[in-house]
This record gives C-alpha cells, structure tokens and sequence, in this order.
C-alpha cells in the first residue's frame, strides 16, 4: 500500500476498517493515546482554537465513523 497507493484503488472499504481497527486496539494495548492539539489548518477549516487537545483514540474513532459512514454511501450506489 505504501510503495503502490495506486494499487489499493480496487481494496474495498472493509479492509481500511479492519486496519483502522487493529490501529486502535494497538494503540489501546500499548497504552498510546496522547493528547494531539488541533493545530492551524484544523483550527482555520472548522473555526476552533489551534490550542484545543484531542486524544489520539479518539481522533482514530472519528475517522472509523467517517470509514463505516464512507462504507454505507458506497453501497447505496
């Protein structure tokens, strides 16, 4: 995936998912999950402070949701 990106065009959905998920579970059993600040371009797209934190579990959930919700549109095509 990483040498070839153009490759994964044909991967479904699913397996980003079942990536993202090990991720977390990874992340959950080491014990990694960091506060991340928003940062400037966060900050400017979505109007909040650059200063607000965020922990790392939580932004990994949000792009699950956005994965699954991604899944769903898919398949009403």
């Amino acid at each position: 995936m990483m040498k070839y990106p153009s490759e994964c065009k044909e991967l479904p959905l699913d397996y980003d998912i079942l990536m993202l998920r090990a991720i977390m579970e990874h992340c959950k059993v080491k014990g990694v999950n960091p506060r991340v600040k928003a940062g400037d371009i966060i900050a400017k797209k979505y109007f909040i402070s650059s200063h607000i934190e965020v922990e790392l579990l939580d932004i990994l959930e949000w792009a699950m949701r956005g994965l699954i919700d991604g899944l769903a549109l898919s398949e009403k095509k």
